[in-house]
């Protein structure tokens, strides 16, 4: 099924259950086991929101130091990054986490003052090719990522009254 097909699916998803919905049916169009938003934070990659196809319960997952996160690849590669075999890829010989995650495709966030905010990707600790579509279909879906990322962060600025951990410059 095409990425214009699913969008409504993907926006019914993120109204009726939020990000993590939204999540849950990204995932459900591939065969990677984690789809998650992580967000750049200095030396971390931090995990917002995740979702594990074995274990739909867990909703938020481990954050990962930048030099040993994929995700910093996607940020310094052009903002995607696509990895189907972590032991044969010849980027990663020295990359810390090729053995436990072992296939990973993803996408640049941005959030309107931040150049990257993070990251939407799909990763496995299995060898994955992506399904055709994947890609076109992160990218496609990033700008609806993104708004509720940014409502998110607006209303937890209003519950909490400052926003922890991302600053109030990631915000308009």
């Amino acid at each position: 099924m095409t990425t214009e097909r699913l969008l409504p699916r993907y926006e019914a998803a993120l109204h009726d259950d939020g990000l993590y919905g939204l999540l849950r049916a990204l995932n459900a169009t591939t065969s990677y086991r984690f789809t998650g938003i992580y967000r750049f934070d200095g030396e971390w990659v931090r995990n917002v929101w995740l979702y594990d196809r074995t274990r739909p319960d867990v909703r938020l997952g481990s954050d990962v130091l930048w030099d040993a996160s994929y995700c910093r690849i996607t940020a310094s590669d052009g903002g995607i990054c696509e990895i189907v075999n972590s032991l044969e890829d010849a980027r990663l010989r020295a990359h810390p986490a090729r053995e436990v995650v072992q296939s990973y495709l993803g996408v640049v966030l941005r959030l309107h003052n931040s150049p990257v905010f993070g990251t939407l990707c799909h990763y496995d600790v299995e060898p994955r090719v992506a399904p055709r579509g994947a890609l076109e279909g992160l990218r496609a879906i990033t700008l609806l990522v993104e708004r509720a990322l940014h409502a998110e962060l607006a209303s937890a600025r209003q519950t909490r009254g400052m926003l922890d951990p991302v600053t109030e410059s990631d915000l308009p």
